[in-house]
């Protein structure tokens, strides 16, 4: 993960999740073609450290690149927040709660509920 962060990103460290967009599909603006590369070993060091399941650590870096793949993106800070909000929104559609406060360490910290 590290090795390809660095190389299609510059940045010389491991990171969660990597989304990669491919094409649109058929005009549809909600249809894409993409990779999302997600770090397992990352994932499980995140879980562990906070309590969660692994599954729900992947869960949400899955959730997460595919918003990326969608157009999302999480820079800056107002647009970080909506998509805090739009992960949350998803999982909770398949089942993954998170707990509150799960994402408030980040840089652009989820809002209150």
């Amino acid at each position: 993960m590290r090795r390809l962060n660095r190389e299609f990103h510059a940045t010389d460290e491991t990171t969660d999740v990597l989304a990669f967009p491919l094409d649109r599909l058929d005009g549809d603006e909600h249809a894409v073609d993409g990779e999302v590369i997600v770090c397992a070993p990352y994932a499980r060091r995140e879980a562990r450290s906070r309590g969660l399941q692994f599954g729900t650590e992947l869960a949400l870096y899955a959730v997460h690149g595919i918003l990326h793949l969608l157009g999302e993106d999480d820079h800056a800070p107002a647009a970080a927040r909506r998509m805090r909000v739009r992960e949350r929104a998803i999982l909770a559609k398949v089942g993954v709660a998170l707990p509150r406060g799960h994402l408030d360490e980040l840089k652009f910290p989820a809002p209150r509920a």
